[in-house]
């Protein structure tokens, strides 16, 4: 997380197309404020798709459970609790390890969970977002982010979207073949019932 991100090589404008084709869904507004001056438990995000908010009410689980298990000490306000990730500082990550209760996790396996928290969805999009900023263990911004970062985060929520595109397409060719063995079989039963049927019929009824 506190590592920088380099670009790939050969990293086309064609994926850089395809996130401009849906920045306006892929980008999330300021978190709301209620009458009570909190901000909503819901994540908030202007992605239509309902996974993406699953998935931002998911990520939030995980930091409301982190807290409970008393995984850092004190709760940096730069993980969100009630709202979607922000991007992080570099040299956040060595802050957090610092704050890093090591009876309930390990620094290497901390360190895991980390890397997998900042490569999720719903982070990249908000590290690609136009104007984005990276912010202290505080909460606080404190720098844009990096237009080779926010490259980078395009070309990998590119490849997840790939990724996810080809998955999609595996599993519904799956349950077409599952459904044509199935109409076969069917066609195949109702042959043997006619044929049954045909024979009863020549030998003058149903054998005793």
């Amino acid at each position: 997380m506190a590592q920088k991100c380099h670009t790939p090589a050969g990293a086309g404008a064609a994926r850089a197309a395809v996130f401009e084709n849906n920045a306006s869904e892929n980008s999330r507004p300021a978190p709301q404020v209620n009458s009570e001056g909190t901000a909503p438990t819901r994540p908030t995000c202007a992605d239509p798709d309902p996974l993406f908010h699953q998935k931002g009410e998911k990520i939030a689980d995980w930091m409301r459970r982190w807290r409970g298990l008393g995984l850092l000490e004190p709760w940096p306000a730069c993980l969100p609790l009630d709202r979607l990730p922000i991007p992080l500082a570099i040299g956040v990550r060595d802050q957090l390890l610092q704050r890093l209760n090591t009876a309930v996790r390990a620094p290497e396996r901390f360190a895991r969970l980390l890397g997998h928290y900042c490569h999720q969805r719903i982070y990249l999009t908000g590290l690609a977002r136009h104007g984005a900023q990276r912010h202290d263990i505080g909460g606080q911004a404190v720098e844009p982010v990096d237009p080779e970062h926010q490259r980078h985060a395009r070309d990998q929520l590119y490849a997840q979207r790939q990724k996810r595109r080809r998955r999609e397409e595996a599993a519904a060719k799956a349950q077409a073949t599952a459904a044509l063995r199935q109409a076969k079989a069917q066609a195949m039963a109702a042959l043997r019932r006619a044929n049954a049927a045909r024979s009863e019929l020549r030998l003058g009824g149903p054998r005793p």
